[in-house]
């Protein structure tokens, strides 16, 4: 499976969440191919604290995953979909309109434990 990572299941991995396990030990192993997004490491690295531990989990994470550019592509995409939005939605889904946008571009579903994102972005989501 082609999956494409947001912020959340980043920090529900550092947090070793145990909704997590199971397919964190999947990508582990190379079951699936997975992604990620500039926009998902300034979100997980922008952390009032950040630990050498949180620094090396992600390290590891972008060892094995594809970085998908925030091209014009994505950009694109993601202001289609913020159009449709009134200005306090736009505000509250800017970053993950640029993240499902980037997902969707790299043919990737998205994981994440925001319910919201599928509800408001046409894109397919597996919810942890």
């Amino acid at each position: 499976m082609n999956y494409h990572l947001d912020t959340t299941f980043l920090i529900a991995w550092y947090r070793k969440d145990a909704r997590t396990l199971s397919l964190r030990d999947e990508i582990i192993a190379g079951l699936h191919s997975v992604s990620i997004n500039p926009l998902v490491e300034t979100e997980y690295f922008a952390a009032r604290r950040v630990t050498r531990e949180r620094e090396m989990l992600f390290d590891s994470i972008a060892e094995i995953a594809e970085t998908v550019p925030l091209s014009s592509d994505v950009c694109r995409l993601a202001a289609r979909w913020l159009s449709r939005l009134d200005i306090k939605q736009r505000r509250a889904h800017f970053n993950d309109a640029l993240i499902a946008a980037a997902a969707t571009v790299a043919g990737a579903t998205l994981v994440s434990s925001d319910r919201r994102i599928a509800r408001v972005f046409p894109i397919a989501v597996l919810q942890y």
